[in-house]
């Protein structure tokens, strides 16, 4: 089962089938401005070292440079698309890109692990 839902409706639909125990509580959170409150040199140390892990590496099938040379160009240029405008996004990571979503999710996944 995926950690994350699309937003509050998905995961209301999701609950509205499961019967829970007497006494139990859900909980969930929602980060307030993620994307913009990662500091985009710190994010691609983080994940250089993560994917360089020998036991990560062995899981998944990817070419580590490769992959870190992207996610540098991803960080580094963070172009990003407003409306019918192209902006660059100064501070965090640009919402407006495709791969945000799993660079911000990893990124604090990262943390969680350690």
């Amino acid at each position: 089962m995926a950690s994350y839902f699309q937003d509050s409706f998905a995961l209301k639909r999701l609950l509205t089938d499961i019967t829970l125990p007497p006494g139990t509580s859900l909980y969930s959170m929602d980060a307030v401005s993620m994307y913009t409150s990662i500091d985009s040199a710190a994010c691609l140390m983080v994940l250089s070292e993560y994917l360089r892990r020998p036991d990560v590496q062995s899981k998944f099938e990817y070419n580590a440079n490769c992959l870190i040379e992207a996610l540098g160009i991803v960080l580094r240029s963070n172009i990003m698309k407003f409306g019918d405008i192209y902006v660059k996004q100064i501070s965090g990571v640009a919402m407006g890109v495709a791969p945000a979503p799993p660079i911000a999710t990893l990124y604090f996944a990262v943390h969680e692990d350690f």
